[in-house]
């Protein structure tokens, strides 16, 4: 049941680190063509590129703090494991 609980823990972090990846790499192509505009664009262009820019900023760190939490159920995990299969080795005969 661990083993499931920590491989569906991987699974999770995967999927989380792919998302942040894809976000922070759209983050960083809006925030290019914004730099990459030679001419001023009209107020309201600027203000949505700066919604959608915050909105990815949002975004990431939101998946930041959901990886982080996810880290700390698998550290809590393996560690409840590690306690488990101690237990266990002293009760087992030698």
């Amino acid at each position: 049941m661990k083993d499931q609980a920590t491989a569906d823990l991987q699974a999770q972090i995967a999927t989380l680190t792919a998302d942040k990846t894809t976000l922070e790499t759209a983050l960083h192509e809006k925030e290019q063509a914004l730099a990459d505009v030679s001419v001023e664009p009209a107020e309201d262009v600027t203000a949505q590129i700066t919604a959608e820019r915050d909105e990815l900023a949002a975004r990431v760190a939101s998946l930041q703090a959901e990886y982080d939490a996810v880290q700390i159920d698998k550290t809590t995990l393996e560690a409840a494991l590690q306690e488990r299969t101690a237990e266990l080795d002293d009760v087992r005969p030698s």
